[in-house]
């Protein structure tokens, strides 16, 4: 530790504040996205009639409700994705990553058009539909590893050997191996999308006072983790503890001290009304009960 401290004072403060956004790209792409949605919807307002500005929206709608509309879905991903066999790298300069800014602003415009029809999300709520797309969101997976592995330049492997001979057909080449994967990987995004969904909307059909709390904390947890899941682990480097142990012991410190300075600094503050909405009082006892989570600034009656 005192040898990583020294390499740490020797370094210039450039090195150690780097101009990128390291775990917080995400939310850079959804304020780039949220900055783009108002822009767009000001100009649309001011050159074109409602009934040309809702056509987008009815119609990523509508394919919820075809038959096949999630294979049309998936040919913008395909799109973007072709390049890189269906990975979605993370960018995280601020110059967005084109693949990965493009593929989850498409998403986030179908979510766009989804939130103002969620009439149309209910077929969703089929146990059946849920498993039957998260289990062929795994066997996509599976599928779609072996063809990523060849493109990268490893040999085929078993499962793409055994599928071909069944099918009578040759092992595809690099750039056939490209395509395929840019497929299989749409296919799982969507698959993964509609069969996650469909679980949330059937198990959490009520208000769950618990998983409220859990939600509205995400943001915060997520935005402050980083720094104590590489000063944990270096605090117990010379601990002869397995790789598990110090795992599970990273992962409950963090989240510990992540919804410990939720509660205690954040969710009846300003940073609390940002993130949620409004702000709520402390009730982090509520939440392991189960009991009701009133904000502060709720009506009283």
């Amino acid at each position: 530790m005192d040898a990583g401290f020294g390499v740490v004072s020797s370094m210039k403060a450039a090195d150690l504040f780097l101009p990128i956004t390291i775990h917080l790209w995400f939310l850079y792409y959804l304020l780039l996205y949220c900055v783009g949605a108002f822009l767009l919807i000001r100009a649309g307002r001011l050159c074109l009639p409602e009934g040309v500005r809702s056509i987008p929206t009815r119609i990523l709608g509508s394919l919820t409700m075809i038959p096949g509309g999630t294979l049309l879905l998936c040919l913008p991903l395909i799109l973007f994705l072709k390049n890189t066999a269906g990975l979605l790298a993370t960018g995280v300069t601020f110059i967005p990553e084109p693949t990965s800014f493009f593929a989850y602003g498409f998403i986030y415009l179908c979510g766009w058009s989804f939130w103002s029809q969620r009439t149309h999300l209910d077929r969703l709520k089929s146990w059946p539909k849920s498993i039957g797309s998260i289990l062929l969101t795994l066997i996509l997976y599976l599928y779609w590893l072996e063809f990523f592995l060849q493109w990268i330049g490893l040999p085929a492997g078993d499962l793409t050997r055994s599928t071909c001979d069944t099918l009578g057909v040759e092992i595809p080449d690099r750039e056939t191996s490209m395509w395929i994967g840019a497929c299989l990987s749409a296919l799982m995004i969507w698959n993964g999308i509609w069969g996650f969904l469909g679980l949330c909307l059937l198990i959490t059909n009520r208000e769950i006072p618990r998983i409220r709390y859990i939600v509205d904390g995400s943001y915060w947890v997520y935005i402050i983790h980083l720094p104590f899941t590489v000063l944990i682990p270096g605090l117990l480097v010379h601990q002869s503890l397995g790789a598990f142990p110090k795992f599970f012991i990273t992962l409950g410190l963090t989240t510990l001290i992540g919804y410990l300075s939720y509660d205690w600094i954040v969710r009846s503050g300003v940073i609390g009304k940002i993130l949620n909405g409004r702000r709520w009082p402390r009730a982090l006892g509520k939440a392991f009960k189960n009991q009701d989570l009133a904000p502060l600034d709720a009506p009283t009656p």
